[in-house]
């Protein structure tokens, strides 16, 4: 017999924990809740673009680098909200050309190689050509008046509008009219009435070379800089403007995860608005097939998604990838190791993404972002008060003289003015009211070196800045006819965000359910209140005339109207939408599921019930009574023939004062009043206009059964829950009476315990985004 002694082998592989990655920018389940993405890419351009050209130059343009383009039009179009989901589930890198994204608990890499892959552009290093050259051409004899004549400023609109009635019958100066439109209002697009770009114009004077330059290097870096500029606190506004082809993103997003396409919504446009100009063309008003944000939320939270991390190449368009790297990009450790663990196929989980910033976190960053703007306008103020100019000194000594007797002579006016009413000339002690006002907090900062690509040197060239060939190199610049760099809408908005004196800050886009927090019950804006003061005239009138403009000018009185600045109170019509669509999301999340169906009815149920209420009284044969047509159908239509509802959900405005939510159980034989304020209406009073749904809803439900019968059906008992959570502040009893329903008919009675003013803001936000994803439907 042979004896074996196990022992511990030493060269038995040991798990090591994967190396570290990139950390998320915002931590899991605090990302912002913003609208949407807005993007100069008009949603029809390429579709106009196209349909004004006959199908020969279409042919010719499909076998150009610009042919990949006409494949994009059957994808669908690019949606705002989407690419706003995917900016809030960035990861914080180094890399100055390129982003990550995490999706479905796997990162998705965004570069120039992925960017290159999806628009067949061509985006290798930029052509060296000489300056001297070039200028010399265009100023001996530019190409521009070639197309367009002694015509200063062309629009792309106005392009393709000759284009469409063929104003111009050459065949290659069409195409190159195409092209050039495809460049200014699809590639390059900075504002939504773009123009033709006169370097572009001198550029496709030979088409060849003008097909060989790399525009999707151009077009890519313009939409890096316009991602990589914002920080946590710009990506947490509402809305986000984007420069560029942002389409690109979204289509790299729908390579690596193809399972987003199972699900598209049609529209009517993207997040932008067409021209004016535009709107002779008929396939504008035409609906178009987008991403549902929804079914993309639906599917991130899944584990067995397919994701391509680094999607693959396109074997009918393969790219060189040798000439897709920039030399002034930053090396990233944590990048290595999440590429190197792509290449090994690691099994990511979400649980391997950790890190990023909370939203009170990022709330603490705006607040210090505007503190610092402040303090460097103040310093710039201070700088300017040391001026010598000798008329500013003769001005500041003057107005010194003059202090001592303006203060004199409104002590003695005042004093003949109460001499009657006071015994003794009356104190008085100059008092100043200094203005708050809100610095603009656009933060337009470029970090330096970052993303310097294509810069213009000091030859006057366009090329890649701090390369190897950075003074050699030479590009078109994309920005030459838009010099200002577009403000960002969401800081315009920002700007009135802050109202001064008793209010808060004006509520952010929630369909007017929730406030971001309780205004003050002092709602005055204009004081009519006759109190004497000494202005602070003497005193700041040198700082007035150091800062000219700082009051308004306007004579009309400052107020505001009652609707802005008092709480809103939802209405049938916002309760009805709401209603909708929680039975939308509670069908659609939880389908097969469940084996019981509850059904939401809105407005219309309760006013078709008080219309047949008094002719059901007099009816003496109640068994009989025909029940109106549109009545009975709510109740007969169903979603899934299969499965009967077990509840009915609806909403009751009581005496059109408080909103409350009701739940009719019909296997318990019960109705539930879900109350978030039970001091309003006693329970007697509640009962009283649940009546008319105490005696027909059982005639009405063994209809919808279709079971007869000659005796009598059980009344419902009436239950008002009162140790759920309570809200005293009318405004919110309709989004609280929609937010306790939905809760009750997915979790039960406990969690509608759970609901406190924090839930109520955040769910109030998710609602707004929700509804306006699902207008079509709600």
């Amino acid at each position: 017999m042979v004896c074996v002694r196990l022992v511990d082998s030493p060269d038995s592989p040991e798990e090591h924990p994967p190396p570290p990655i990139p950390e998320m920018m915002f931590a899991v389940g605090e990302e912002p809740v913003g609208v949407r993405v807005l993007t100069y890419l008009t949603s029809g351009a390429i579709n106009r673009i196209f349909n004004a050209l006959e199908e020969e130059e279409v042919q010719i343009i499909r076998r150009s680098a610009f042919g990949k383009i006409l494949e994009i039009v059957e994808k669908p179009v690019f949606s705002g909200r989407f690419a706003r989901y995917m900016l809030s589930r960035q990861l914080k890198t180094k890399k100055k050309h390129e982003v990550w994204f995490r999706f479905a608990g796997k990162p998705i890499r965004f570069s120039l190689r992925e960017f290159a892959i999806v628009t067949g552009l061509p985006c290798g290093r930029f052509p060296m050509k000489s300056k001297m050259n070039l200028k010399e051409t265009i100023s001996e004899k530019p190409y521009w008046p070639s197309l367009f004549g002694k015509v200063e400023v062309v629009t792309v609109a106005a392009v393709i509008k000759m284009l469409r009635r063929r104003t111009v019958e050459d065949r290659v100066v069409r195409i190159k009219f195409a092209c050039l439109a495809i460049l200014s209002s699809v590639l390059l697009p900075t504002n939504l009435k773009m123009k033709i770009c006169r370097e572009h114009a001198e550029a496709i004077q030979d088409l060849d070379h003008f097909f060989m330059y790399p525009w999707g290097r151009l077009a890519f870096d313009m939409l890096m800089v316009s991602i990589k500029e914002r920080d946590e606190v710009a990506l947490s506004q509402n809305n986000i403007a984007v420069k560029g082809f942002a389409l690109a993103l979204q289509l790299v997003i729908v390579e690596a995860v193809p399972s987003l396409t199972e699900v598209v919504q049609e529209t009517c446009s993207s997040s932008e608005d067409d021209s004016e100009d535009e709107v002779e063309d008929i396939s504008v008003n035409s609906k178009r097939k987008t991403l549902s944000p929804a079914h993309a939320r639906n599917i991130d939270r899944q584990s067995d998604v397919i994701v391509r991390s680094i999607i693959d190449q396109d074997p009918l368009r393969p790219v060189d990838e040798s000439n897709l790297v920039w030399s002034d990009d930053e090396e990233d450790e944590k990048v290595d190791n999440m590429v190197s663990l792509i290449n090994t196929n690691f099994q990511f989980t979400s649980s391997m993404f950790v890190g990023g910033l909370t939203k009170l976190e990022v709330e603490r960053m705006r607040e210090c972002e505007n503190v610092n703007s402040k303090g460097k306008k103040s310093k710039k103020h201070s700088l300017a008060t040391s001026s010598t100019d000798p008329s500013y000194i003769a001005s500041v000594s003057v107005l010194a003289k003059f202090k001592d007797e303006m203060l004199e002579s409104v002590r003695y006016l005042v004093t003949d003015l109460t001499k009657e009413d006071c015994d003794g000339p009356l104190r008085i002690t100059p008092t100043g009211t200094t203005a708050t006002i809100r610095e603009n907090g656009n933060r337009t900062q470029s970090k330096a070196g970052e993303n310097p690509t294509p810069t213009y040197n000091n030859q006057g060239l366009y090329g890649e800045a701090a390369g190897e060939n950075g003074n050699e190199s030479i590009a078109i610049s994309a920005h030459s006819h838009n010099q200002k760099r577009p403000v960002d809408l969401n800081q315009l908005v920002d700007v009135h965000n802050k109202v001064h004196g008793p209010f808060l800050e004006m509520p952010s886009f929630s369909l007017g359910l929730t406030q971001e927090g309780p205004l003050e019950r002092n709602h005055a804006v204009v004081r009519h209140d006759c109190v004497v003061h000494v202005p602070a005239f003497t005193d700041n009138v040198i700082e007035k005339m150091e800062r000219p403009q700082l009051f308004r000018k306007s004579k009309r009185q400052k107020c505001f109207p009652p609707a802005l600045v008092e709480d809103y109170e939802c209405g049938p019509r916002v309760v009805d939408i709401l209603i909708r669509l929680v039975q939308y999301i509670i069908h659609q999340q939880f389908r097969g599921e469940r084996h019981e169906r509850y059904v939401f009815l809105d407005s219309k149920y309760v006013s078709a019930i008080g219309r047949t209420y008094p002719k059901f009284c007099k009816s003496k044969k109640k068994d009989s009574y025909v029940f109106p047509k549109g009545l009975l159908e709510m109740f007969t239509r169903t979603i899934d023939a299969n499965i009967q509802p077990s509840r009915y959900y609806f909403p009751l405005n009581v005496g059109k004062k408080h909103w409350v939510g009701i739940c009719v159980d019909r296997l318990c034989g019960k109705i539930t009043v879900l109350d978030c304020n039970t001091s309003i209406f006693s329970d007697a009073i509640i009962e009283n206009h649940l009546q008319p749904h105490l005696l027909m809803l059982p005639y009405l439900l063994r209809l919808s059964m279709q079971a007869f019968g000659s005796a009598e059906p059980e009344p419902f008992a009436v239950d008002r829950s009162k140790d759920i959570s309570e809200s005293k502040n009318p405004s919110d009893d309709g989004f609280m009476a929609v937010l306790f329903m939905a809760t009750h008919a997915v979790y039960g009675i406990e969690a509608c315990k759970n609901i406190n003013t924090e839930v109520l803001v955040l769910e109030g936000k998710s609602a707004a985004v929700m509804a306006s994803e699902f207008k079509d439907i709600v």
